[in-house]
């Protein structure tokens, strides 16, 4: 559901958004769900996600009640870049977490009440993206995966000496070392706004331990006006920018260089002229790295003013072998894409004033990540979705195709903007060049293996999906067959077959070799996929057989899938049409001293069909007594007795045509039903004690008779 820009939903009094889905917020200002009511209670529940940019609660727009309570069980995700989610109970309210919280992509998360994020909430923030608190921040958070917060979170409140905004303070205390940053509560860079006055707290046992709490943070920015109260906390932080009041203790920063944790935005200082900082980091061998170095205060994770600007970047492997090496424009960001591991061991990053620039000092961020790629299996035609869990990462895409096979690349969904999709086939061909929409028809130039990449532009995270449809069709004629050739197994080939007009449709797929295992699925009017169909195969095996039993005339098509098919297969798929068909008899057999009935199985039962018994040699004919059509596959048929005994065929005739089925039933000459009961029990039956005791019961004789 999309609330779109000047559009609103209305909540009036206590009320909960529940079910399952996502609610899509189009403008900040513009778009929201709004709590009519003073003191009222708006609760997002689980089920359901809030995405995009607008308001929760009061909005300066639209209005809504004073202080409301505004609870979150489900999803609420800012992912619009510059766009914002706020989320405002208007006065003395509260927000209170106990789902997912997450700024990504750019996108703002505005909290304008005190906030509580509950045990079992999680807050997610990823490089650009952006916290605002307008009130206290309070947590109960018992474990730091619980907390990921890389980006700017900024006080932009109206705390006071006497009335402070409050912020928890969660972390293991572990001193100032590298591993105070690593696996535990912290922040990426805290900022004070405005004249804005923080007190931390420690209200809530948030890490193991007996000691009090401490804060850790990448970056902390106290601006002149602002004060940072720590209340006789100890704070770490490895970048700081201190224009401010810091009461009541000292923060603590960390010296520059040491051990670097990958995946986590590092800041760091160049504080003299001709000064080297030494990074090491642990990388497996054969792993694909990202190493991003920010000189400036512009993009994902900028650093602190005064920004360095002029930076050279030395990788240098376990052995001490440089594996890259580059230089900065004024206020850039280096970045080596993709950078292969070749050893196991400890790796250093050498950052530096450029030549030229040797008495500049200044900060920086510096950030490793794993972009090791995910590759996964892709069926065309069928829908998929994927995730950039970590920037820099791409996933690929992959399958095979014959040459000439046509395909058009189709997205269907983009978290944000710059997820980008390539397409390469054998010997690195590019078929469809860097993209973020849908692509145009393609031919494919060759037979072999196919790759589409999903990457971000811009190394952010995000979610996405797609399919990729092929548009080049196999003719299957009407009432005939094709040969093909699976190759190998996960290959999936496309068909088409019309039917001239409404009438049974039945499809045959075989294969010699019985350990195959093929899947086939038919669908009119479009093609099918392993998930959208309107037939399908019943059980995995070589040979497969789709009946249809009303087929509208038109154009069907057919989908075969090689599960299992380990070398080179030859397989034949074949149609064929009938108006009816007759397919099985229950029973097969009974006496004429009474009338029996049959359900017999089939297809094309339609308005107007009859049925008969026929003598093989075809001079007697007999109607039922009692006759109904359940279905256009069954019919329940009554013939009388004393028909003569002996073996008959059994004819359906239908407006369209006739089908019989020979020699399918036998008449015997009857006697009498012949019921035959047994009373099964215990050897020891106890008194006033449970048992359980059977009864089997049959008729042996030749006619048939009520069940008792």
């Amino acid at each position: 559901m999309t609330v779109h820009e000047s559009a609103k939903l209305l909540f009036d009094g206590t009320q909960a958004v529940t079910g399952n889905g996502a609610i899509v917020l189009s403008h900040t200002d513009l778009s929201g769900l709004i709590a009519v009511s003073s003191g009222m209670t708006l609760t997002i529940d689980t089920g359901i996600t809030v995405r995009g940019s607008g308001t929760i609660g009061w909005s300066p727009t639209f209005g809504g009640g004073q202080n409301v309570s505004l609870q979150l069980l489900g999803k609420v995700v800012a992912d619009v870049a510059f766009g914002a989610i706020r989320l405002d109970p208007n006065g003395s309210g509260t927000i209170r977490i106990s789902g997912e919280l997450a700024a990504l992509d750019g996108g703002l998360i505005h909290l304008r009440g005190t906030t509580v994020f509950s045990e079992s909430s999680t807050l997610t923030q990823s490089g650009d993206g952006t916290i605002r608190l307008f009130r206290g921040f309070s947590s109960e958070m018992i474990s730091p995966s619980q907390f990921k917060v890389s980006g700017i979170v900024t006080f932009d409140g109206t705390g006071t000496a006497g009335n402070p905004n409050l912020l928890e303070v969660m972390g293991v205390d572990r001193g100032l070392t590298s591993a105070g940053f690593q696996n535990n509560f912290g922040f990426g860079m805290l900022s004070l706004n405005g004249a804005e006055y923080v007190k931390l707290v420690d209200e809530v046992d948030n890490s193991y331990g007996n000691g009090p709490e401490a804060l850790y943070a990448n970056s902390i920015f106290v601006p002149a006006g602002t004060t940072l109260d720590l209340n006789g906390f100890n704070v770490y932080v490895r970048s700081l920018l201190l224009e401010g009041q810091v009461i009541n203790g000292t923060i603590q920063q960390m010296l520059d260089s040491g051990e670097l944790a990958v995946g986590t935005p590092t800041p760091g200082v160049i504080s003299t002229s001709g000064e080297r900082d030494e990074w090491t980091f642990f990388s497996r061998a054969d792993r694909d790295l990202t190493i991003e170095i920010n000189f400036g205060s512009g993009g994902v994770n900028p650093a602190l003013q005064p920004s360095l600007d002029w930076g050279t970047v030395t990788v240098f492997d376990p052995n001490g072998q440089i594996l890259a090496v580059e230089s900065s424009t004024e206020g850039g960001v280096i970045r080596f894409r993709h950078l292969q591991t070749p050893l196991e061991g400890s790796y250093r990053v050498r950052i530096q004033a450029s030549n030229g620039h040797v008495f500049e000092t200044g900060n920086y961020v510096l950030s490793v990540y794993d972009s090791t790629s995910n590759r996964r299996s892709l069926l065309l035609n069928e829908p998929v979705s994927g995730i950039l869990t970590t920037p820099y990462a791409d996933d690929r895409w992959e399958f095979t195709a014959d040459s000439v096979t046509s395909l058009k690349f189709d997205l269907r969904n983009s978290s944000t903007p710059g997820i980008s999709f390539t397409l390469i086939g054998p010997n690195d061909f590019v078929v469809i060049p860097e993209t973020t929409g849908d692509s145009a028809i393609v031919t494919l130039p060759f037979s072999g293996t196919y790759t589409l990449i999903a990457h971000h532009l811009s190394g952010r995270t995000g979610s996405y999906s797609f399919s990729l449809d092929q548009t080049s069709l196999g003719v299957l004629p009407f009432n005939g067959s094709v040969n093909e050739t699976l190759t190998r197994s996960g290959q999936a080939k496309l068909f088409k077959v019309t039917v001239p007009s409404t009438q049974i449709l039945t499809l045959q797929l075989s294969d010699p070799t019985t350990t195959d295992r093929i899947e086939m699925y038919a669908r009119y009017g479009s093609p099918p996929t392993r998930g959208v169909y309107d037939y399908r195969f019943n059980a995995p095996g070589s040979n497969q057989r789709i009946t249809v039993p009303s087929a509208t005339a038109g154009d069907w098509y057919v989908l075969i899938y090689s599960e299992n098919v380990p070398t080179s297969r030859n397989v034949s798929l074949s149609s064929s049409g009938v108006f009816t068909t007759l397919s099985s008899v229950v029973p097969e057999i009974s006496g004429n001293s009474v009338p029996v009935t049959m359900k017999l199985t089939g297809a094309g039962f339609v308005a107007g069909t009859s049925v008969s018994l026929v003598s093989l040699d075809g001079t007697r004919t007999y109607s039922p007594q009692n006759f109904s059509i359940d279905s256009l596959t069954q019919i329940t048929a009554t013939f009388p007795s004393q028909i003569p005994s002996g073996h008959y065929s059994i004819r359906v005739n239908t407006p369209y045509g006739s089908y019989q089925l020979q020699n399918s039933f036998e008449f015997t000459t009857g006697t009498e039903a012949h019921l035959e009961t047994e009373l099964i029990i215990p050897a020891v039956l106890g008194r006033h004690a449970f048992a359980t005791l059977y009864i089997e019961y049959a008729n042996t004789g030749d006619v048939p008779m009520p069940a008792p």
